[in-house]
């Protein structure tokens, strides 16, 4: 299985500059998963240059529409595309249907508040056209659930933690 994530924040700069030791491993999740025949891909978000909004706040620049475009019409060859938090999946959601994009896109966390009519609004279009939700804990399930009687299948994950740096 092979799956495209695309996370809130660039995850390539921190990831590649990791010295062992010094934090928790942010690619034991890629590896655990490596082992279980699930290979996963990170297309971060744009450079300033091509997404305007790339500086304003991680929220704002993962809306990020090249990237979104880069995957509707480039990165077809994925059995999953995976959103870190809603916003990352927005705009491709917005490209799907005219694209026809085939992939199915699941979220992993959503942001649940209340009141912030821009992120309200981001929420209610893009919960109900994923194919999932994975969400850290169950009272975020319970919240999507009471919130969204549209909402699609939800999923407690849960959060992974390096043991091995805590310990």
């Amino acid at each position: 299985m092979r799956a495209l994530y695309l996370p809130l924040i660039p995850w390539h700069p921190a990831s590649k500059s990791f010295t062992p030791g010094e934090g928790p491993d942010r690619l034991e999740l890629y590896r655990r998963l490596a082992s279980q025949g699930i290979a996963v891909d990170v297309l971060d978000p744009g450079n300033p240059l091509w997404n305007r909004i790339a500086g304003t706040s991680p929220f704002l620049g993962s809306l990020d529409p090249f990237r979104a475009l880069r995957v509707a019409l480039l990165k077809r060859r994925y059995d999953v595309v995976i959103g870190g938090f809603h916003s990352s999946a927005t705009s491709l959601l917005l490209l799907k249907a005219v694209s026809r994009f085939p992939t199915p896109v699941v979220l992993w966390d959503i942001t649940l508040t209340e009141g912030w009519k821009l992120g309200d609004r981001i929420l209610d279009f893009t919960v109900p056209r994923t194919s999932g939700i994975m969400v850290l804990g169950a009272s975020q399930k319970a919240h999507i659930e009471r919130r969204w009687s549209n909402h699609p299948p939800i999923e407690v994950i849960g959060h992974g933690v390096d043991a091995s740096f805590y310990s």
